[in-house]
């Protein structure tokens, strides 16, 4: 392989995707406190991506193709950590300390004739703050602030994609202290995260008549999401159908009722959007927050009982 064969490959290769900056960002999020160095992060998280990268590469070898591909990986860790640094301090998770740097891959080629630098003229390149700051009179909780953080508390890939919408349209409101319009996205994120898990629960034994029954109120527009989430509760609490799906999803019918506890907080609390009706605690900061933060273990019960439902 030709050094010029070597850049292209590097070039074609390197492509990075979303799910690449969600992980980068849980990475940066947790380096801890006071002032970050962006670019001693890249370094860090590239060799947790792409271990054994190096900025050699050695032509005239039989494995080429193999590090041409580990340095792709590098090349692309860098980058995604570059662009996660950006969207957490739009979240306000971090604060910009620095100045911004331009940053492109600087690779060495060497073979029994020679060697020398790969030229990849800007093909790569990125822009990206030197160093940020996460100072601890900063008492925020990131998870709350950026959407990618929160959603990776819950196994987002599997939740369905209305439910991860509402909870990112949630979490946006939150951020600008849009405290009642949080938690109107935060209970159509329950809410659909109920009906699907009731649904499973339902399909998985069609011919029991209680399981029918839910099946019809699921379908009925003019039934409240109180007798909704009920009924799916009285269901689950028959053992006999479901030890298995105890068994399997770690939540029996106690926890489910937990959950459907905290849906009726978030239900009464979002209810104040009807004309004359009041909660009877404020809707304020720390009890969105609250609410918010307890979601990621209510939402992720309901998603492990239709999941072992379904299976």
């Amino acid at each position: 392989m030709t050094p010029d064969e070597a850049r292209d490959e590097i070039i074609k290769a390197v492509r990075v995707s979303r799910a690449d900056i969600v992980s980068a960002k849980g990475f940066l999020a947790d380096a801890g406190g006071g002032r970050i160095d962006t670019q001693a992060q890249m370094q860090a998280w590239a060799q947790v991506v792409s271990p054994g990268f190096s900025r050699d590469l050695y032509l005239d070898r039989s494995d080429t193709e193999g590090q041409v591909a580990t340095s792709a990986r590098g090349v692309m860790a860098h980058l995604a950590l570059g662009a996660a640094a950006w969207e957490l301090i739009y979240a306000g998770v971090v604060f910009q300390a620095g100045t911004h740097a331009s940053w492109q891959p600087q690779f060495t080629w060497r073979t029994s004739h020679g060697g020398g630098g790969l030229d990849f003229r800007g093909r790569l390149e990125m822009v990206y703050p030197e160093s940020l700051l996460r100072p601890e009179w900063h008492q925020v909780d990131g998870n709350l602030l950026d959407a990618d953080l929160y959603l990776k508390r819950l196994s987002a890939g599997a939740l369905h994609p209305g439910v991860e919408e509402a909870i990112r349209l949630s979490l946006d409101c939150f951020r600008r202290d849009l405290f009642l319009p949080a938690l109107a996205m935060l209970g159509a994120a329950s809410e659909g995260a109920w009906v699907e898990t009731a649904n499973a629960l339902a399909r998985c034994h069609p011919s029991d008549p209680r399981a029918s029954r839910l099946i019809g109120l699921l379908n009925d527009s003019q039934t409240s999401v109180r007798s909704k989430i009920g009924k799916t509760c009285e269901l689950y609490d028959q053992s006999t159908l479901y030890e298995s799906t105890y068994a399997a999803s770690g939540v029996d019918n106690r926890r489910l009722h937990q959950v459907a506890e905290w849906s009726d907080v978030v239900r009464e609390a979002r209810n104040v959007l009807h004309w004359g009706t009041t909660s009877i605690v404020p809707n304020t900061y720390e009890k969105v927050a609250i609410l918010l933060m307890a979601a990621t273990s209510e939402l992720s019960a309901l998603h492990e009982v239709k999941k072992a439902a379904a299976n």
